[in-house]
């Protein structure tokens, strides 16, 4: 766990460094590989200001976009077993 933990971290750290660098694709890649990683810290996706440029990206959307259905399939899951 500890060494997913660093993964997710690390890649995302990678994201903000190209997305201060103006690097859009390296920004959604890392991101990416930190989604892949175990990443789903979908309030940072969606309202971290350091993210903010990437918001356009079709990518970038798309991860938004499978992160709110994973969501809404747990709470739905939850919902199902009673834990709402």
């Amino acid at each position: 766990i500890q060494h997913e933990r660093n993964a997710v971290r690390r890649h995302m750290i990678e994201a903000m460094a190209a997305t201060h660098r103006d690097d859009s694709k390296a920004a959604v890649a890392a991101l990416k590989a930190a989604y892949e990683a175990g990443y789903r810290d979908r309030w940072q996706v969606l309202y971290d200001p350091r993210l903010a440029p990437l918001q356009a990206n079709p990518e970038m959307q798309a991860m938004q976009q499978r992160m709110a259905e994973e969501f809404a399939a747990a709470r739905e899951q939850a919902a199902r077993a009673g834990l709402d």
